[in-house]
């Protein structure tokens, strides 16, 4: 018996997924930088964390999550290392993907 499942025994503990969940996941709201880190992100054909960060001047935790939900709406391209992320979507798309109205 290994020591994590000793102590999960002895403590009672019960282990469920959705204890887990960040809350960025829980999260129902957008956050209001969304649409101008997506205009931000199309007119510089490129997107990085640290380009979100320095152009709205906030936190590496929002930078990133304003990425990962870019990401998710396919706005640019998953994470490949230290290079920049790939923008997905033209000026007259992105109106679309972020599900507003043109």
């Amino acid at each position: 018996m290994s020591l994590t499942h000793f102590m999960i025994g002895k403590a009672g503990v019960s282990f469920s997924p959705e204890a887990v969940r960040t809350d960025y996941e829980r999260s129902d709201q957008e956050d209001e930088l969304l649409g101008e880190a997506a205009a931000f992100v199309v007119a510089q054909g490129q997107a990085s964390v640290s380009a979100i960060q320095r152009h709205f001047r906030v936190g590496y935790n929002r930078a990133a999550r304003l990425a990962d939900e870019l990401e998710m709406r396919n706005i640019i391209s998953a994470n490949n290392g230290s290079k920049p992320r790939q923008v997905l979507v033209s000026k007259e798309k992105l109106s679309e993907r972020l599900g507003e109205p043109d």
